[in-house]
């Protein structure tokens, strides 16, 4: 699940709320990610447009993670990766469930074509999925 996230002020609320109309200073994973496109689809649409100021675009999450951190602006990033940036109190999200986008992988492989490597790493995402 992509959340948006930002620093906290002195009160640990956000220094950035994303259902305010103040200017939302928003980093962005760009339209030309898959994470990016998905943003596009399913949040820009709920933000106030004249209240976005882009600060930057880049793919990489664990970049943008650094300048989440600093209070540059606000980000959706992975839950699993600010997990324990949340709990710590460095981060908090900055919108609620509905500016949240919901994330599912999914993997299809013939079962006739999983020999030697193919086949171990299956095996591995399987367990993973069970773990």
């Amino acid at each position: 699940m992509l959340v948006p996230v930002c620093a906290p002020d002195d009160q640990e609320c956000p220094v950035f709320d994303c259902n305010s109309k103040k200017l939302l200073p928003l980093i962005s994973y760009g339209q030309a990610s898959p994470l990016g496109d998905l943003f596009e689809r399913h949040v820009r649409p709920k933000l106030l447009s004249e209240n976005i100021q882009l600060i930057y675009e880049n793919p990489m999450s664990s970049t943008w993670l650094n300048w989440t951190l600093k209070g540059v602006g606000v980000y959706w990033l992975p839950h699993r990766l600010v997990r324990a940036e949340i709990s710590n109190k460095h981060l908090v999200l900055a919108g609620g469930r509905d500016l949240c986008v919901d994330l599912n992988i999914s993997l299809f492989s013939h079962s006739n074509a999983r020999f030697g490597l193919v086949k171990e790493v299956w095996r591995h995402l399987v367990a993973a999925q069970h773990a």
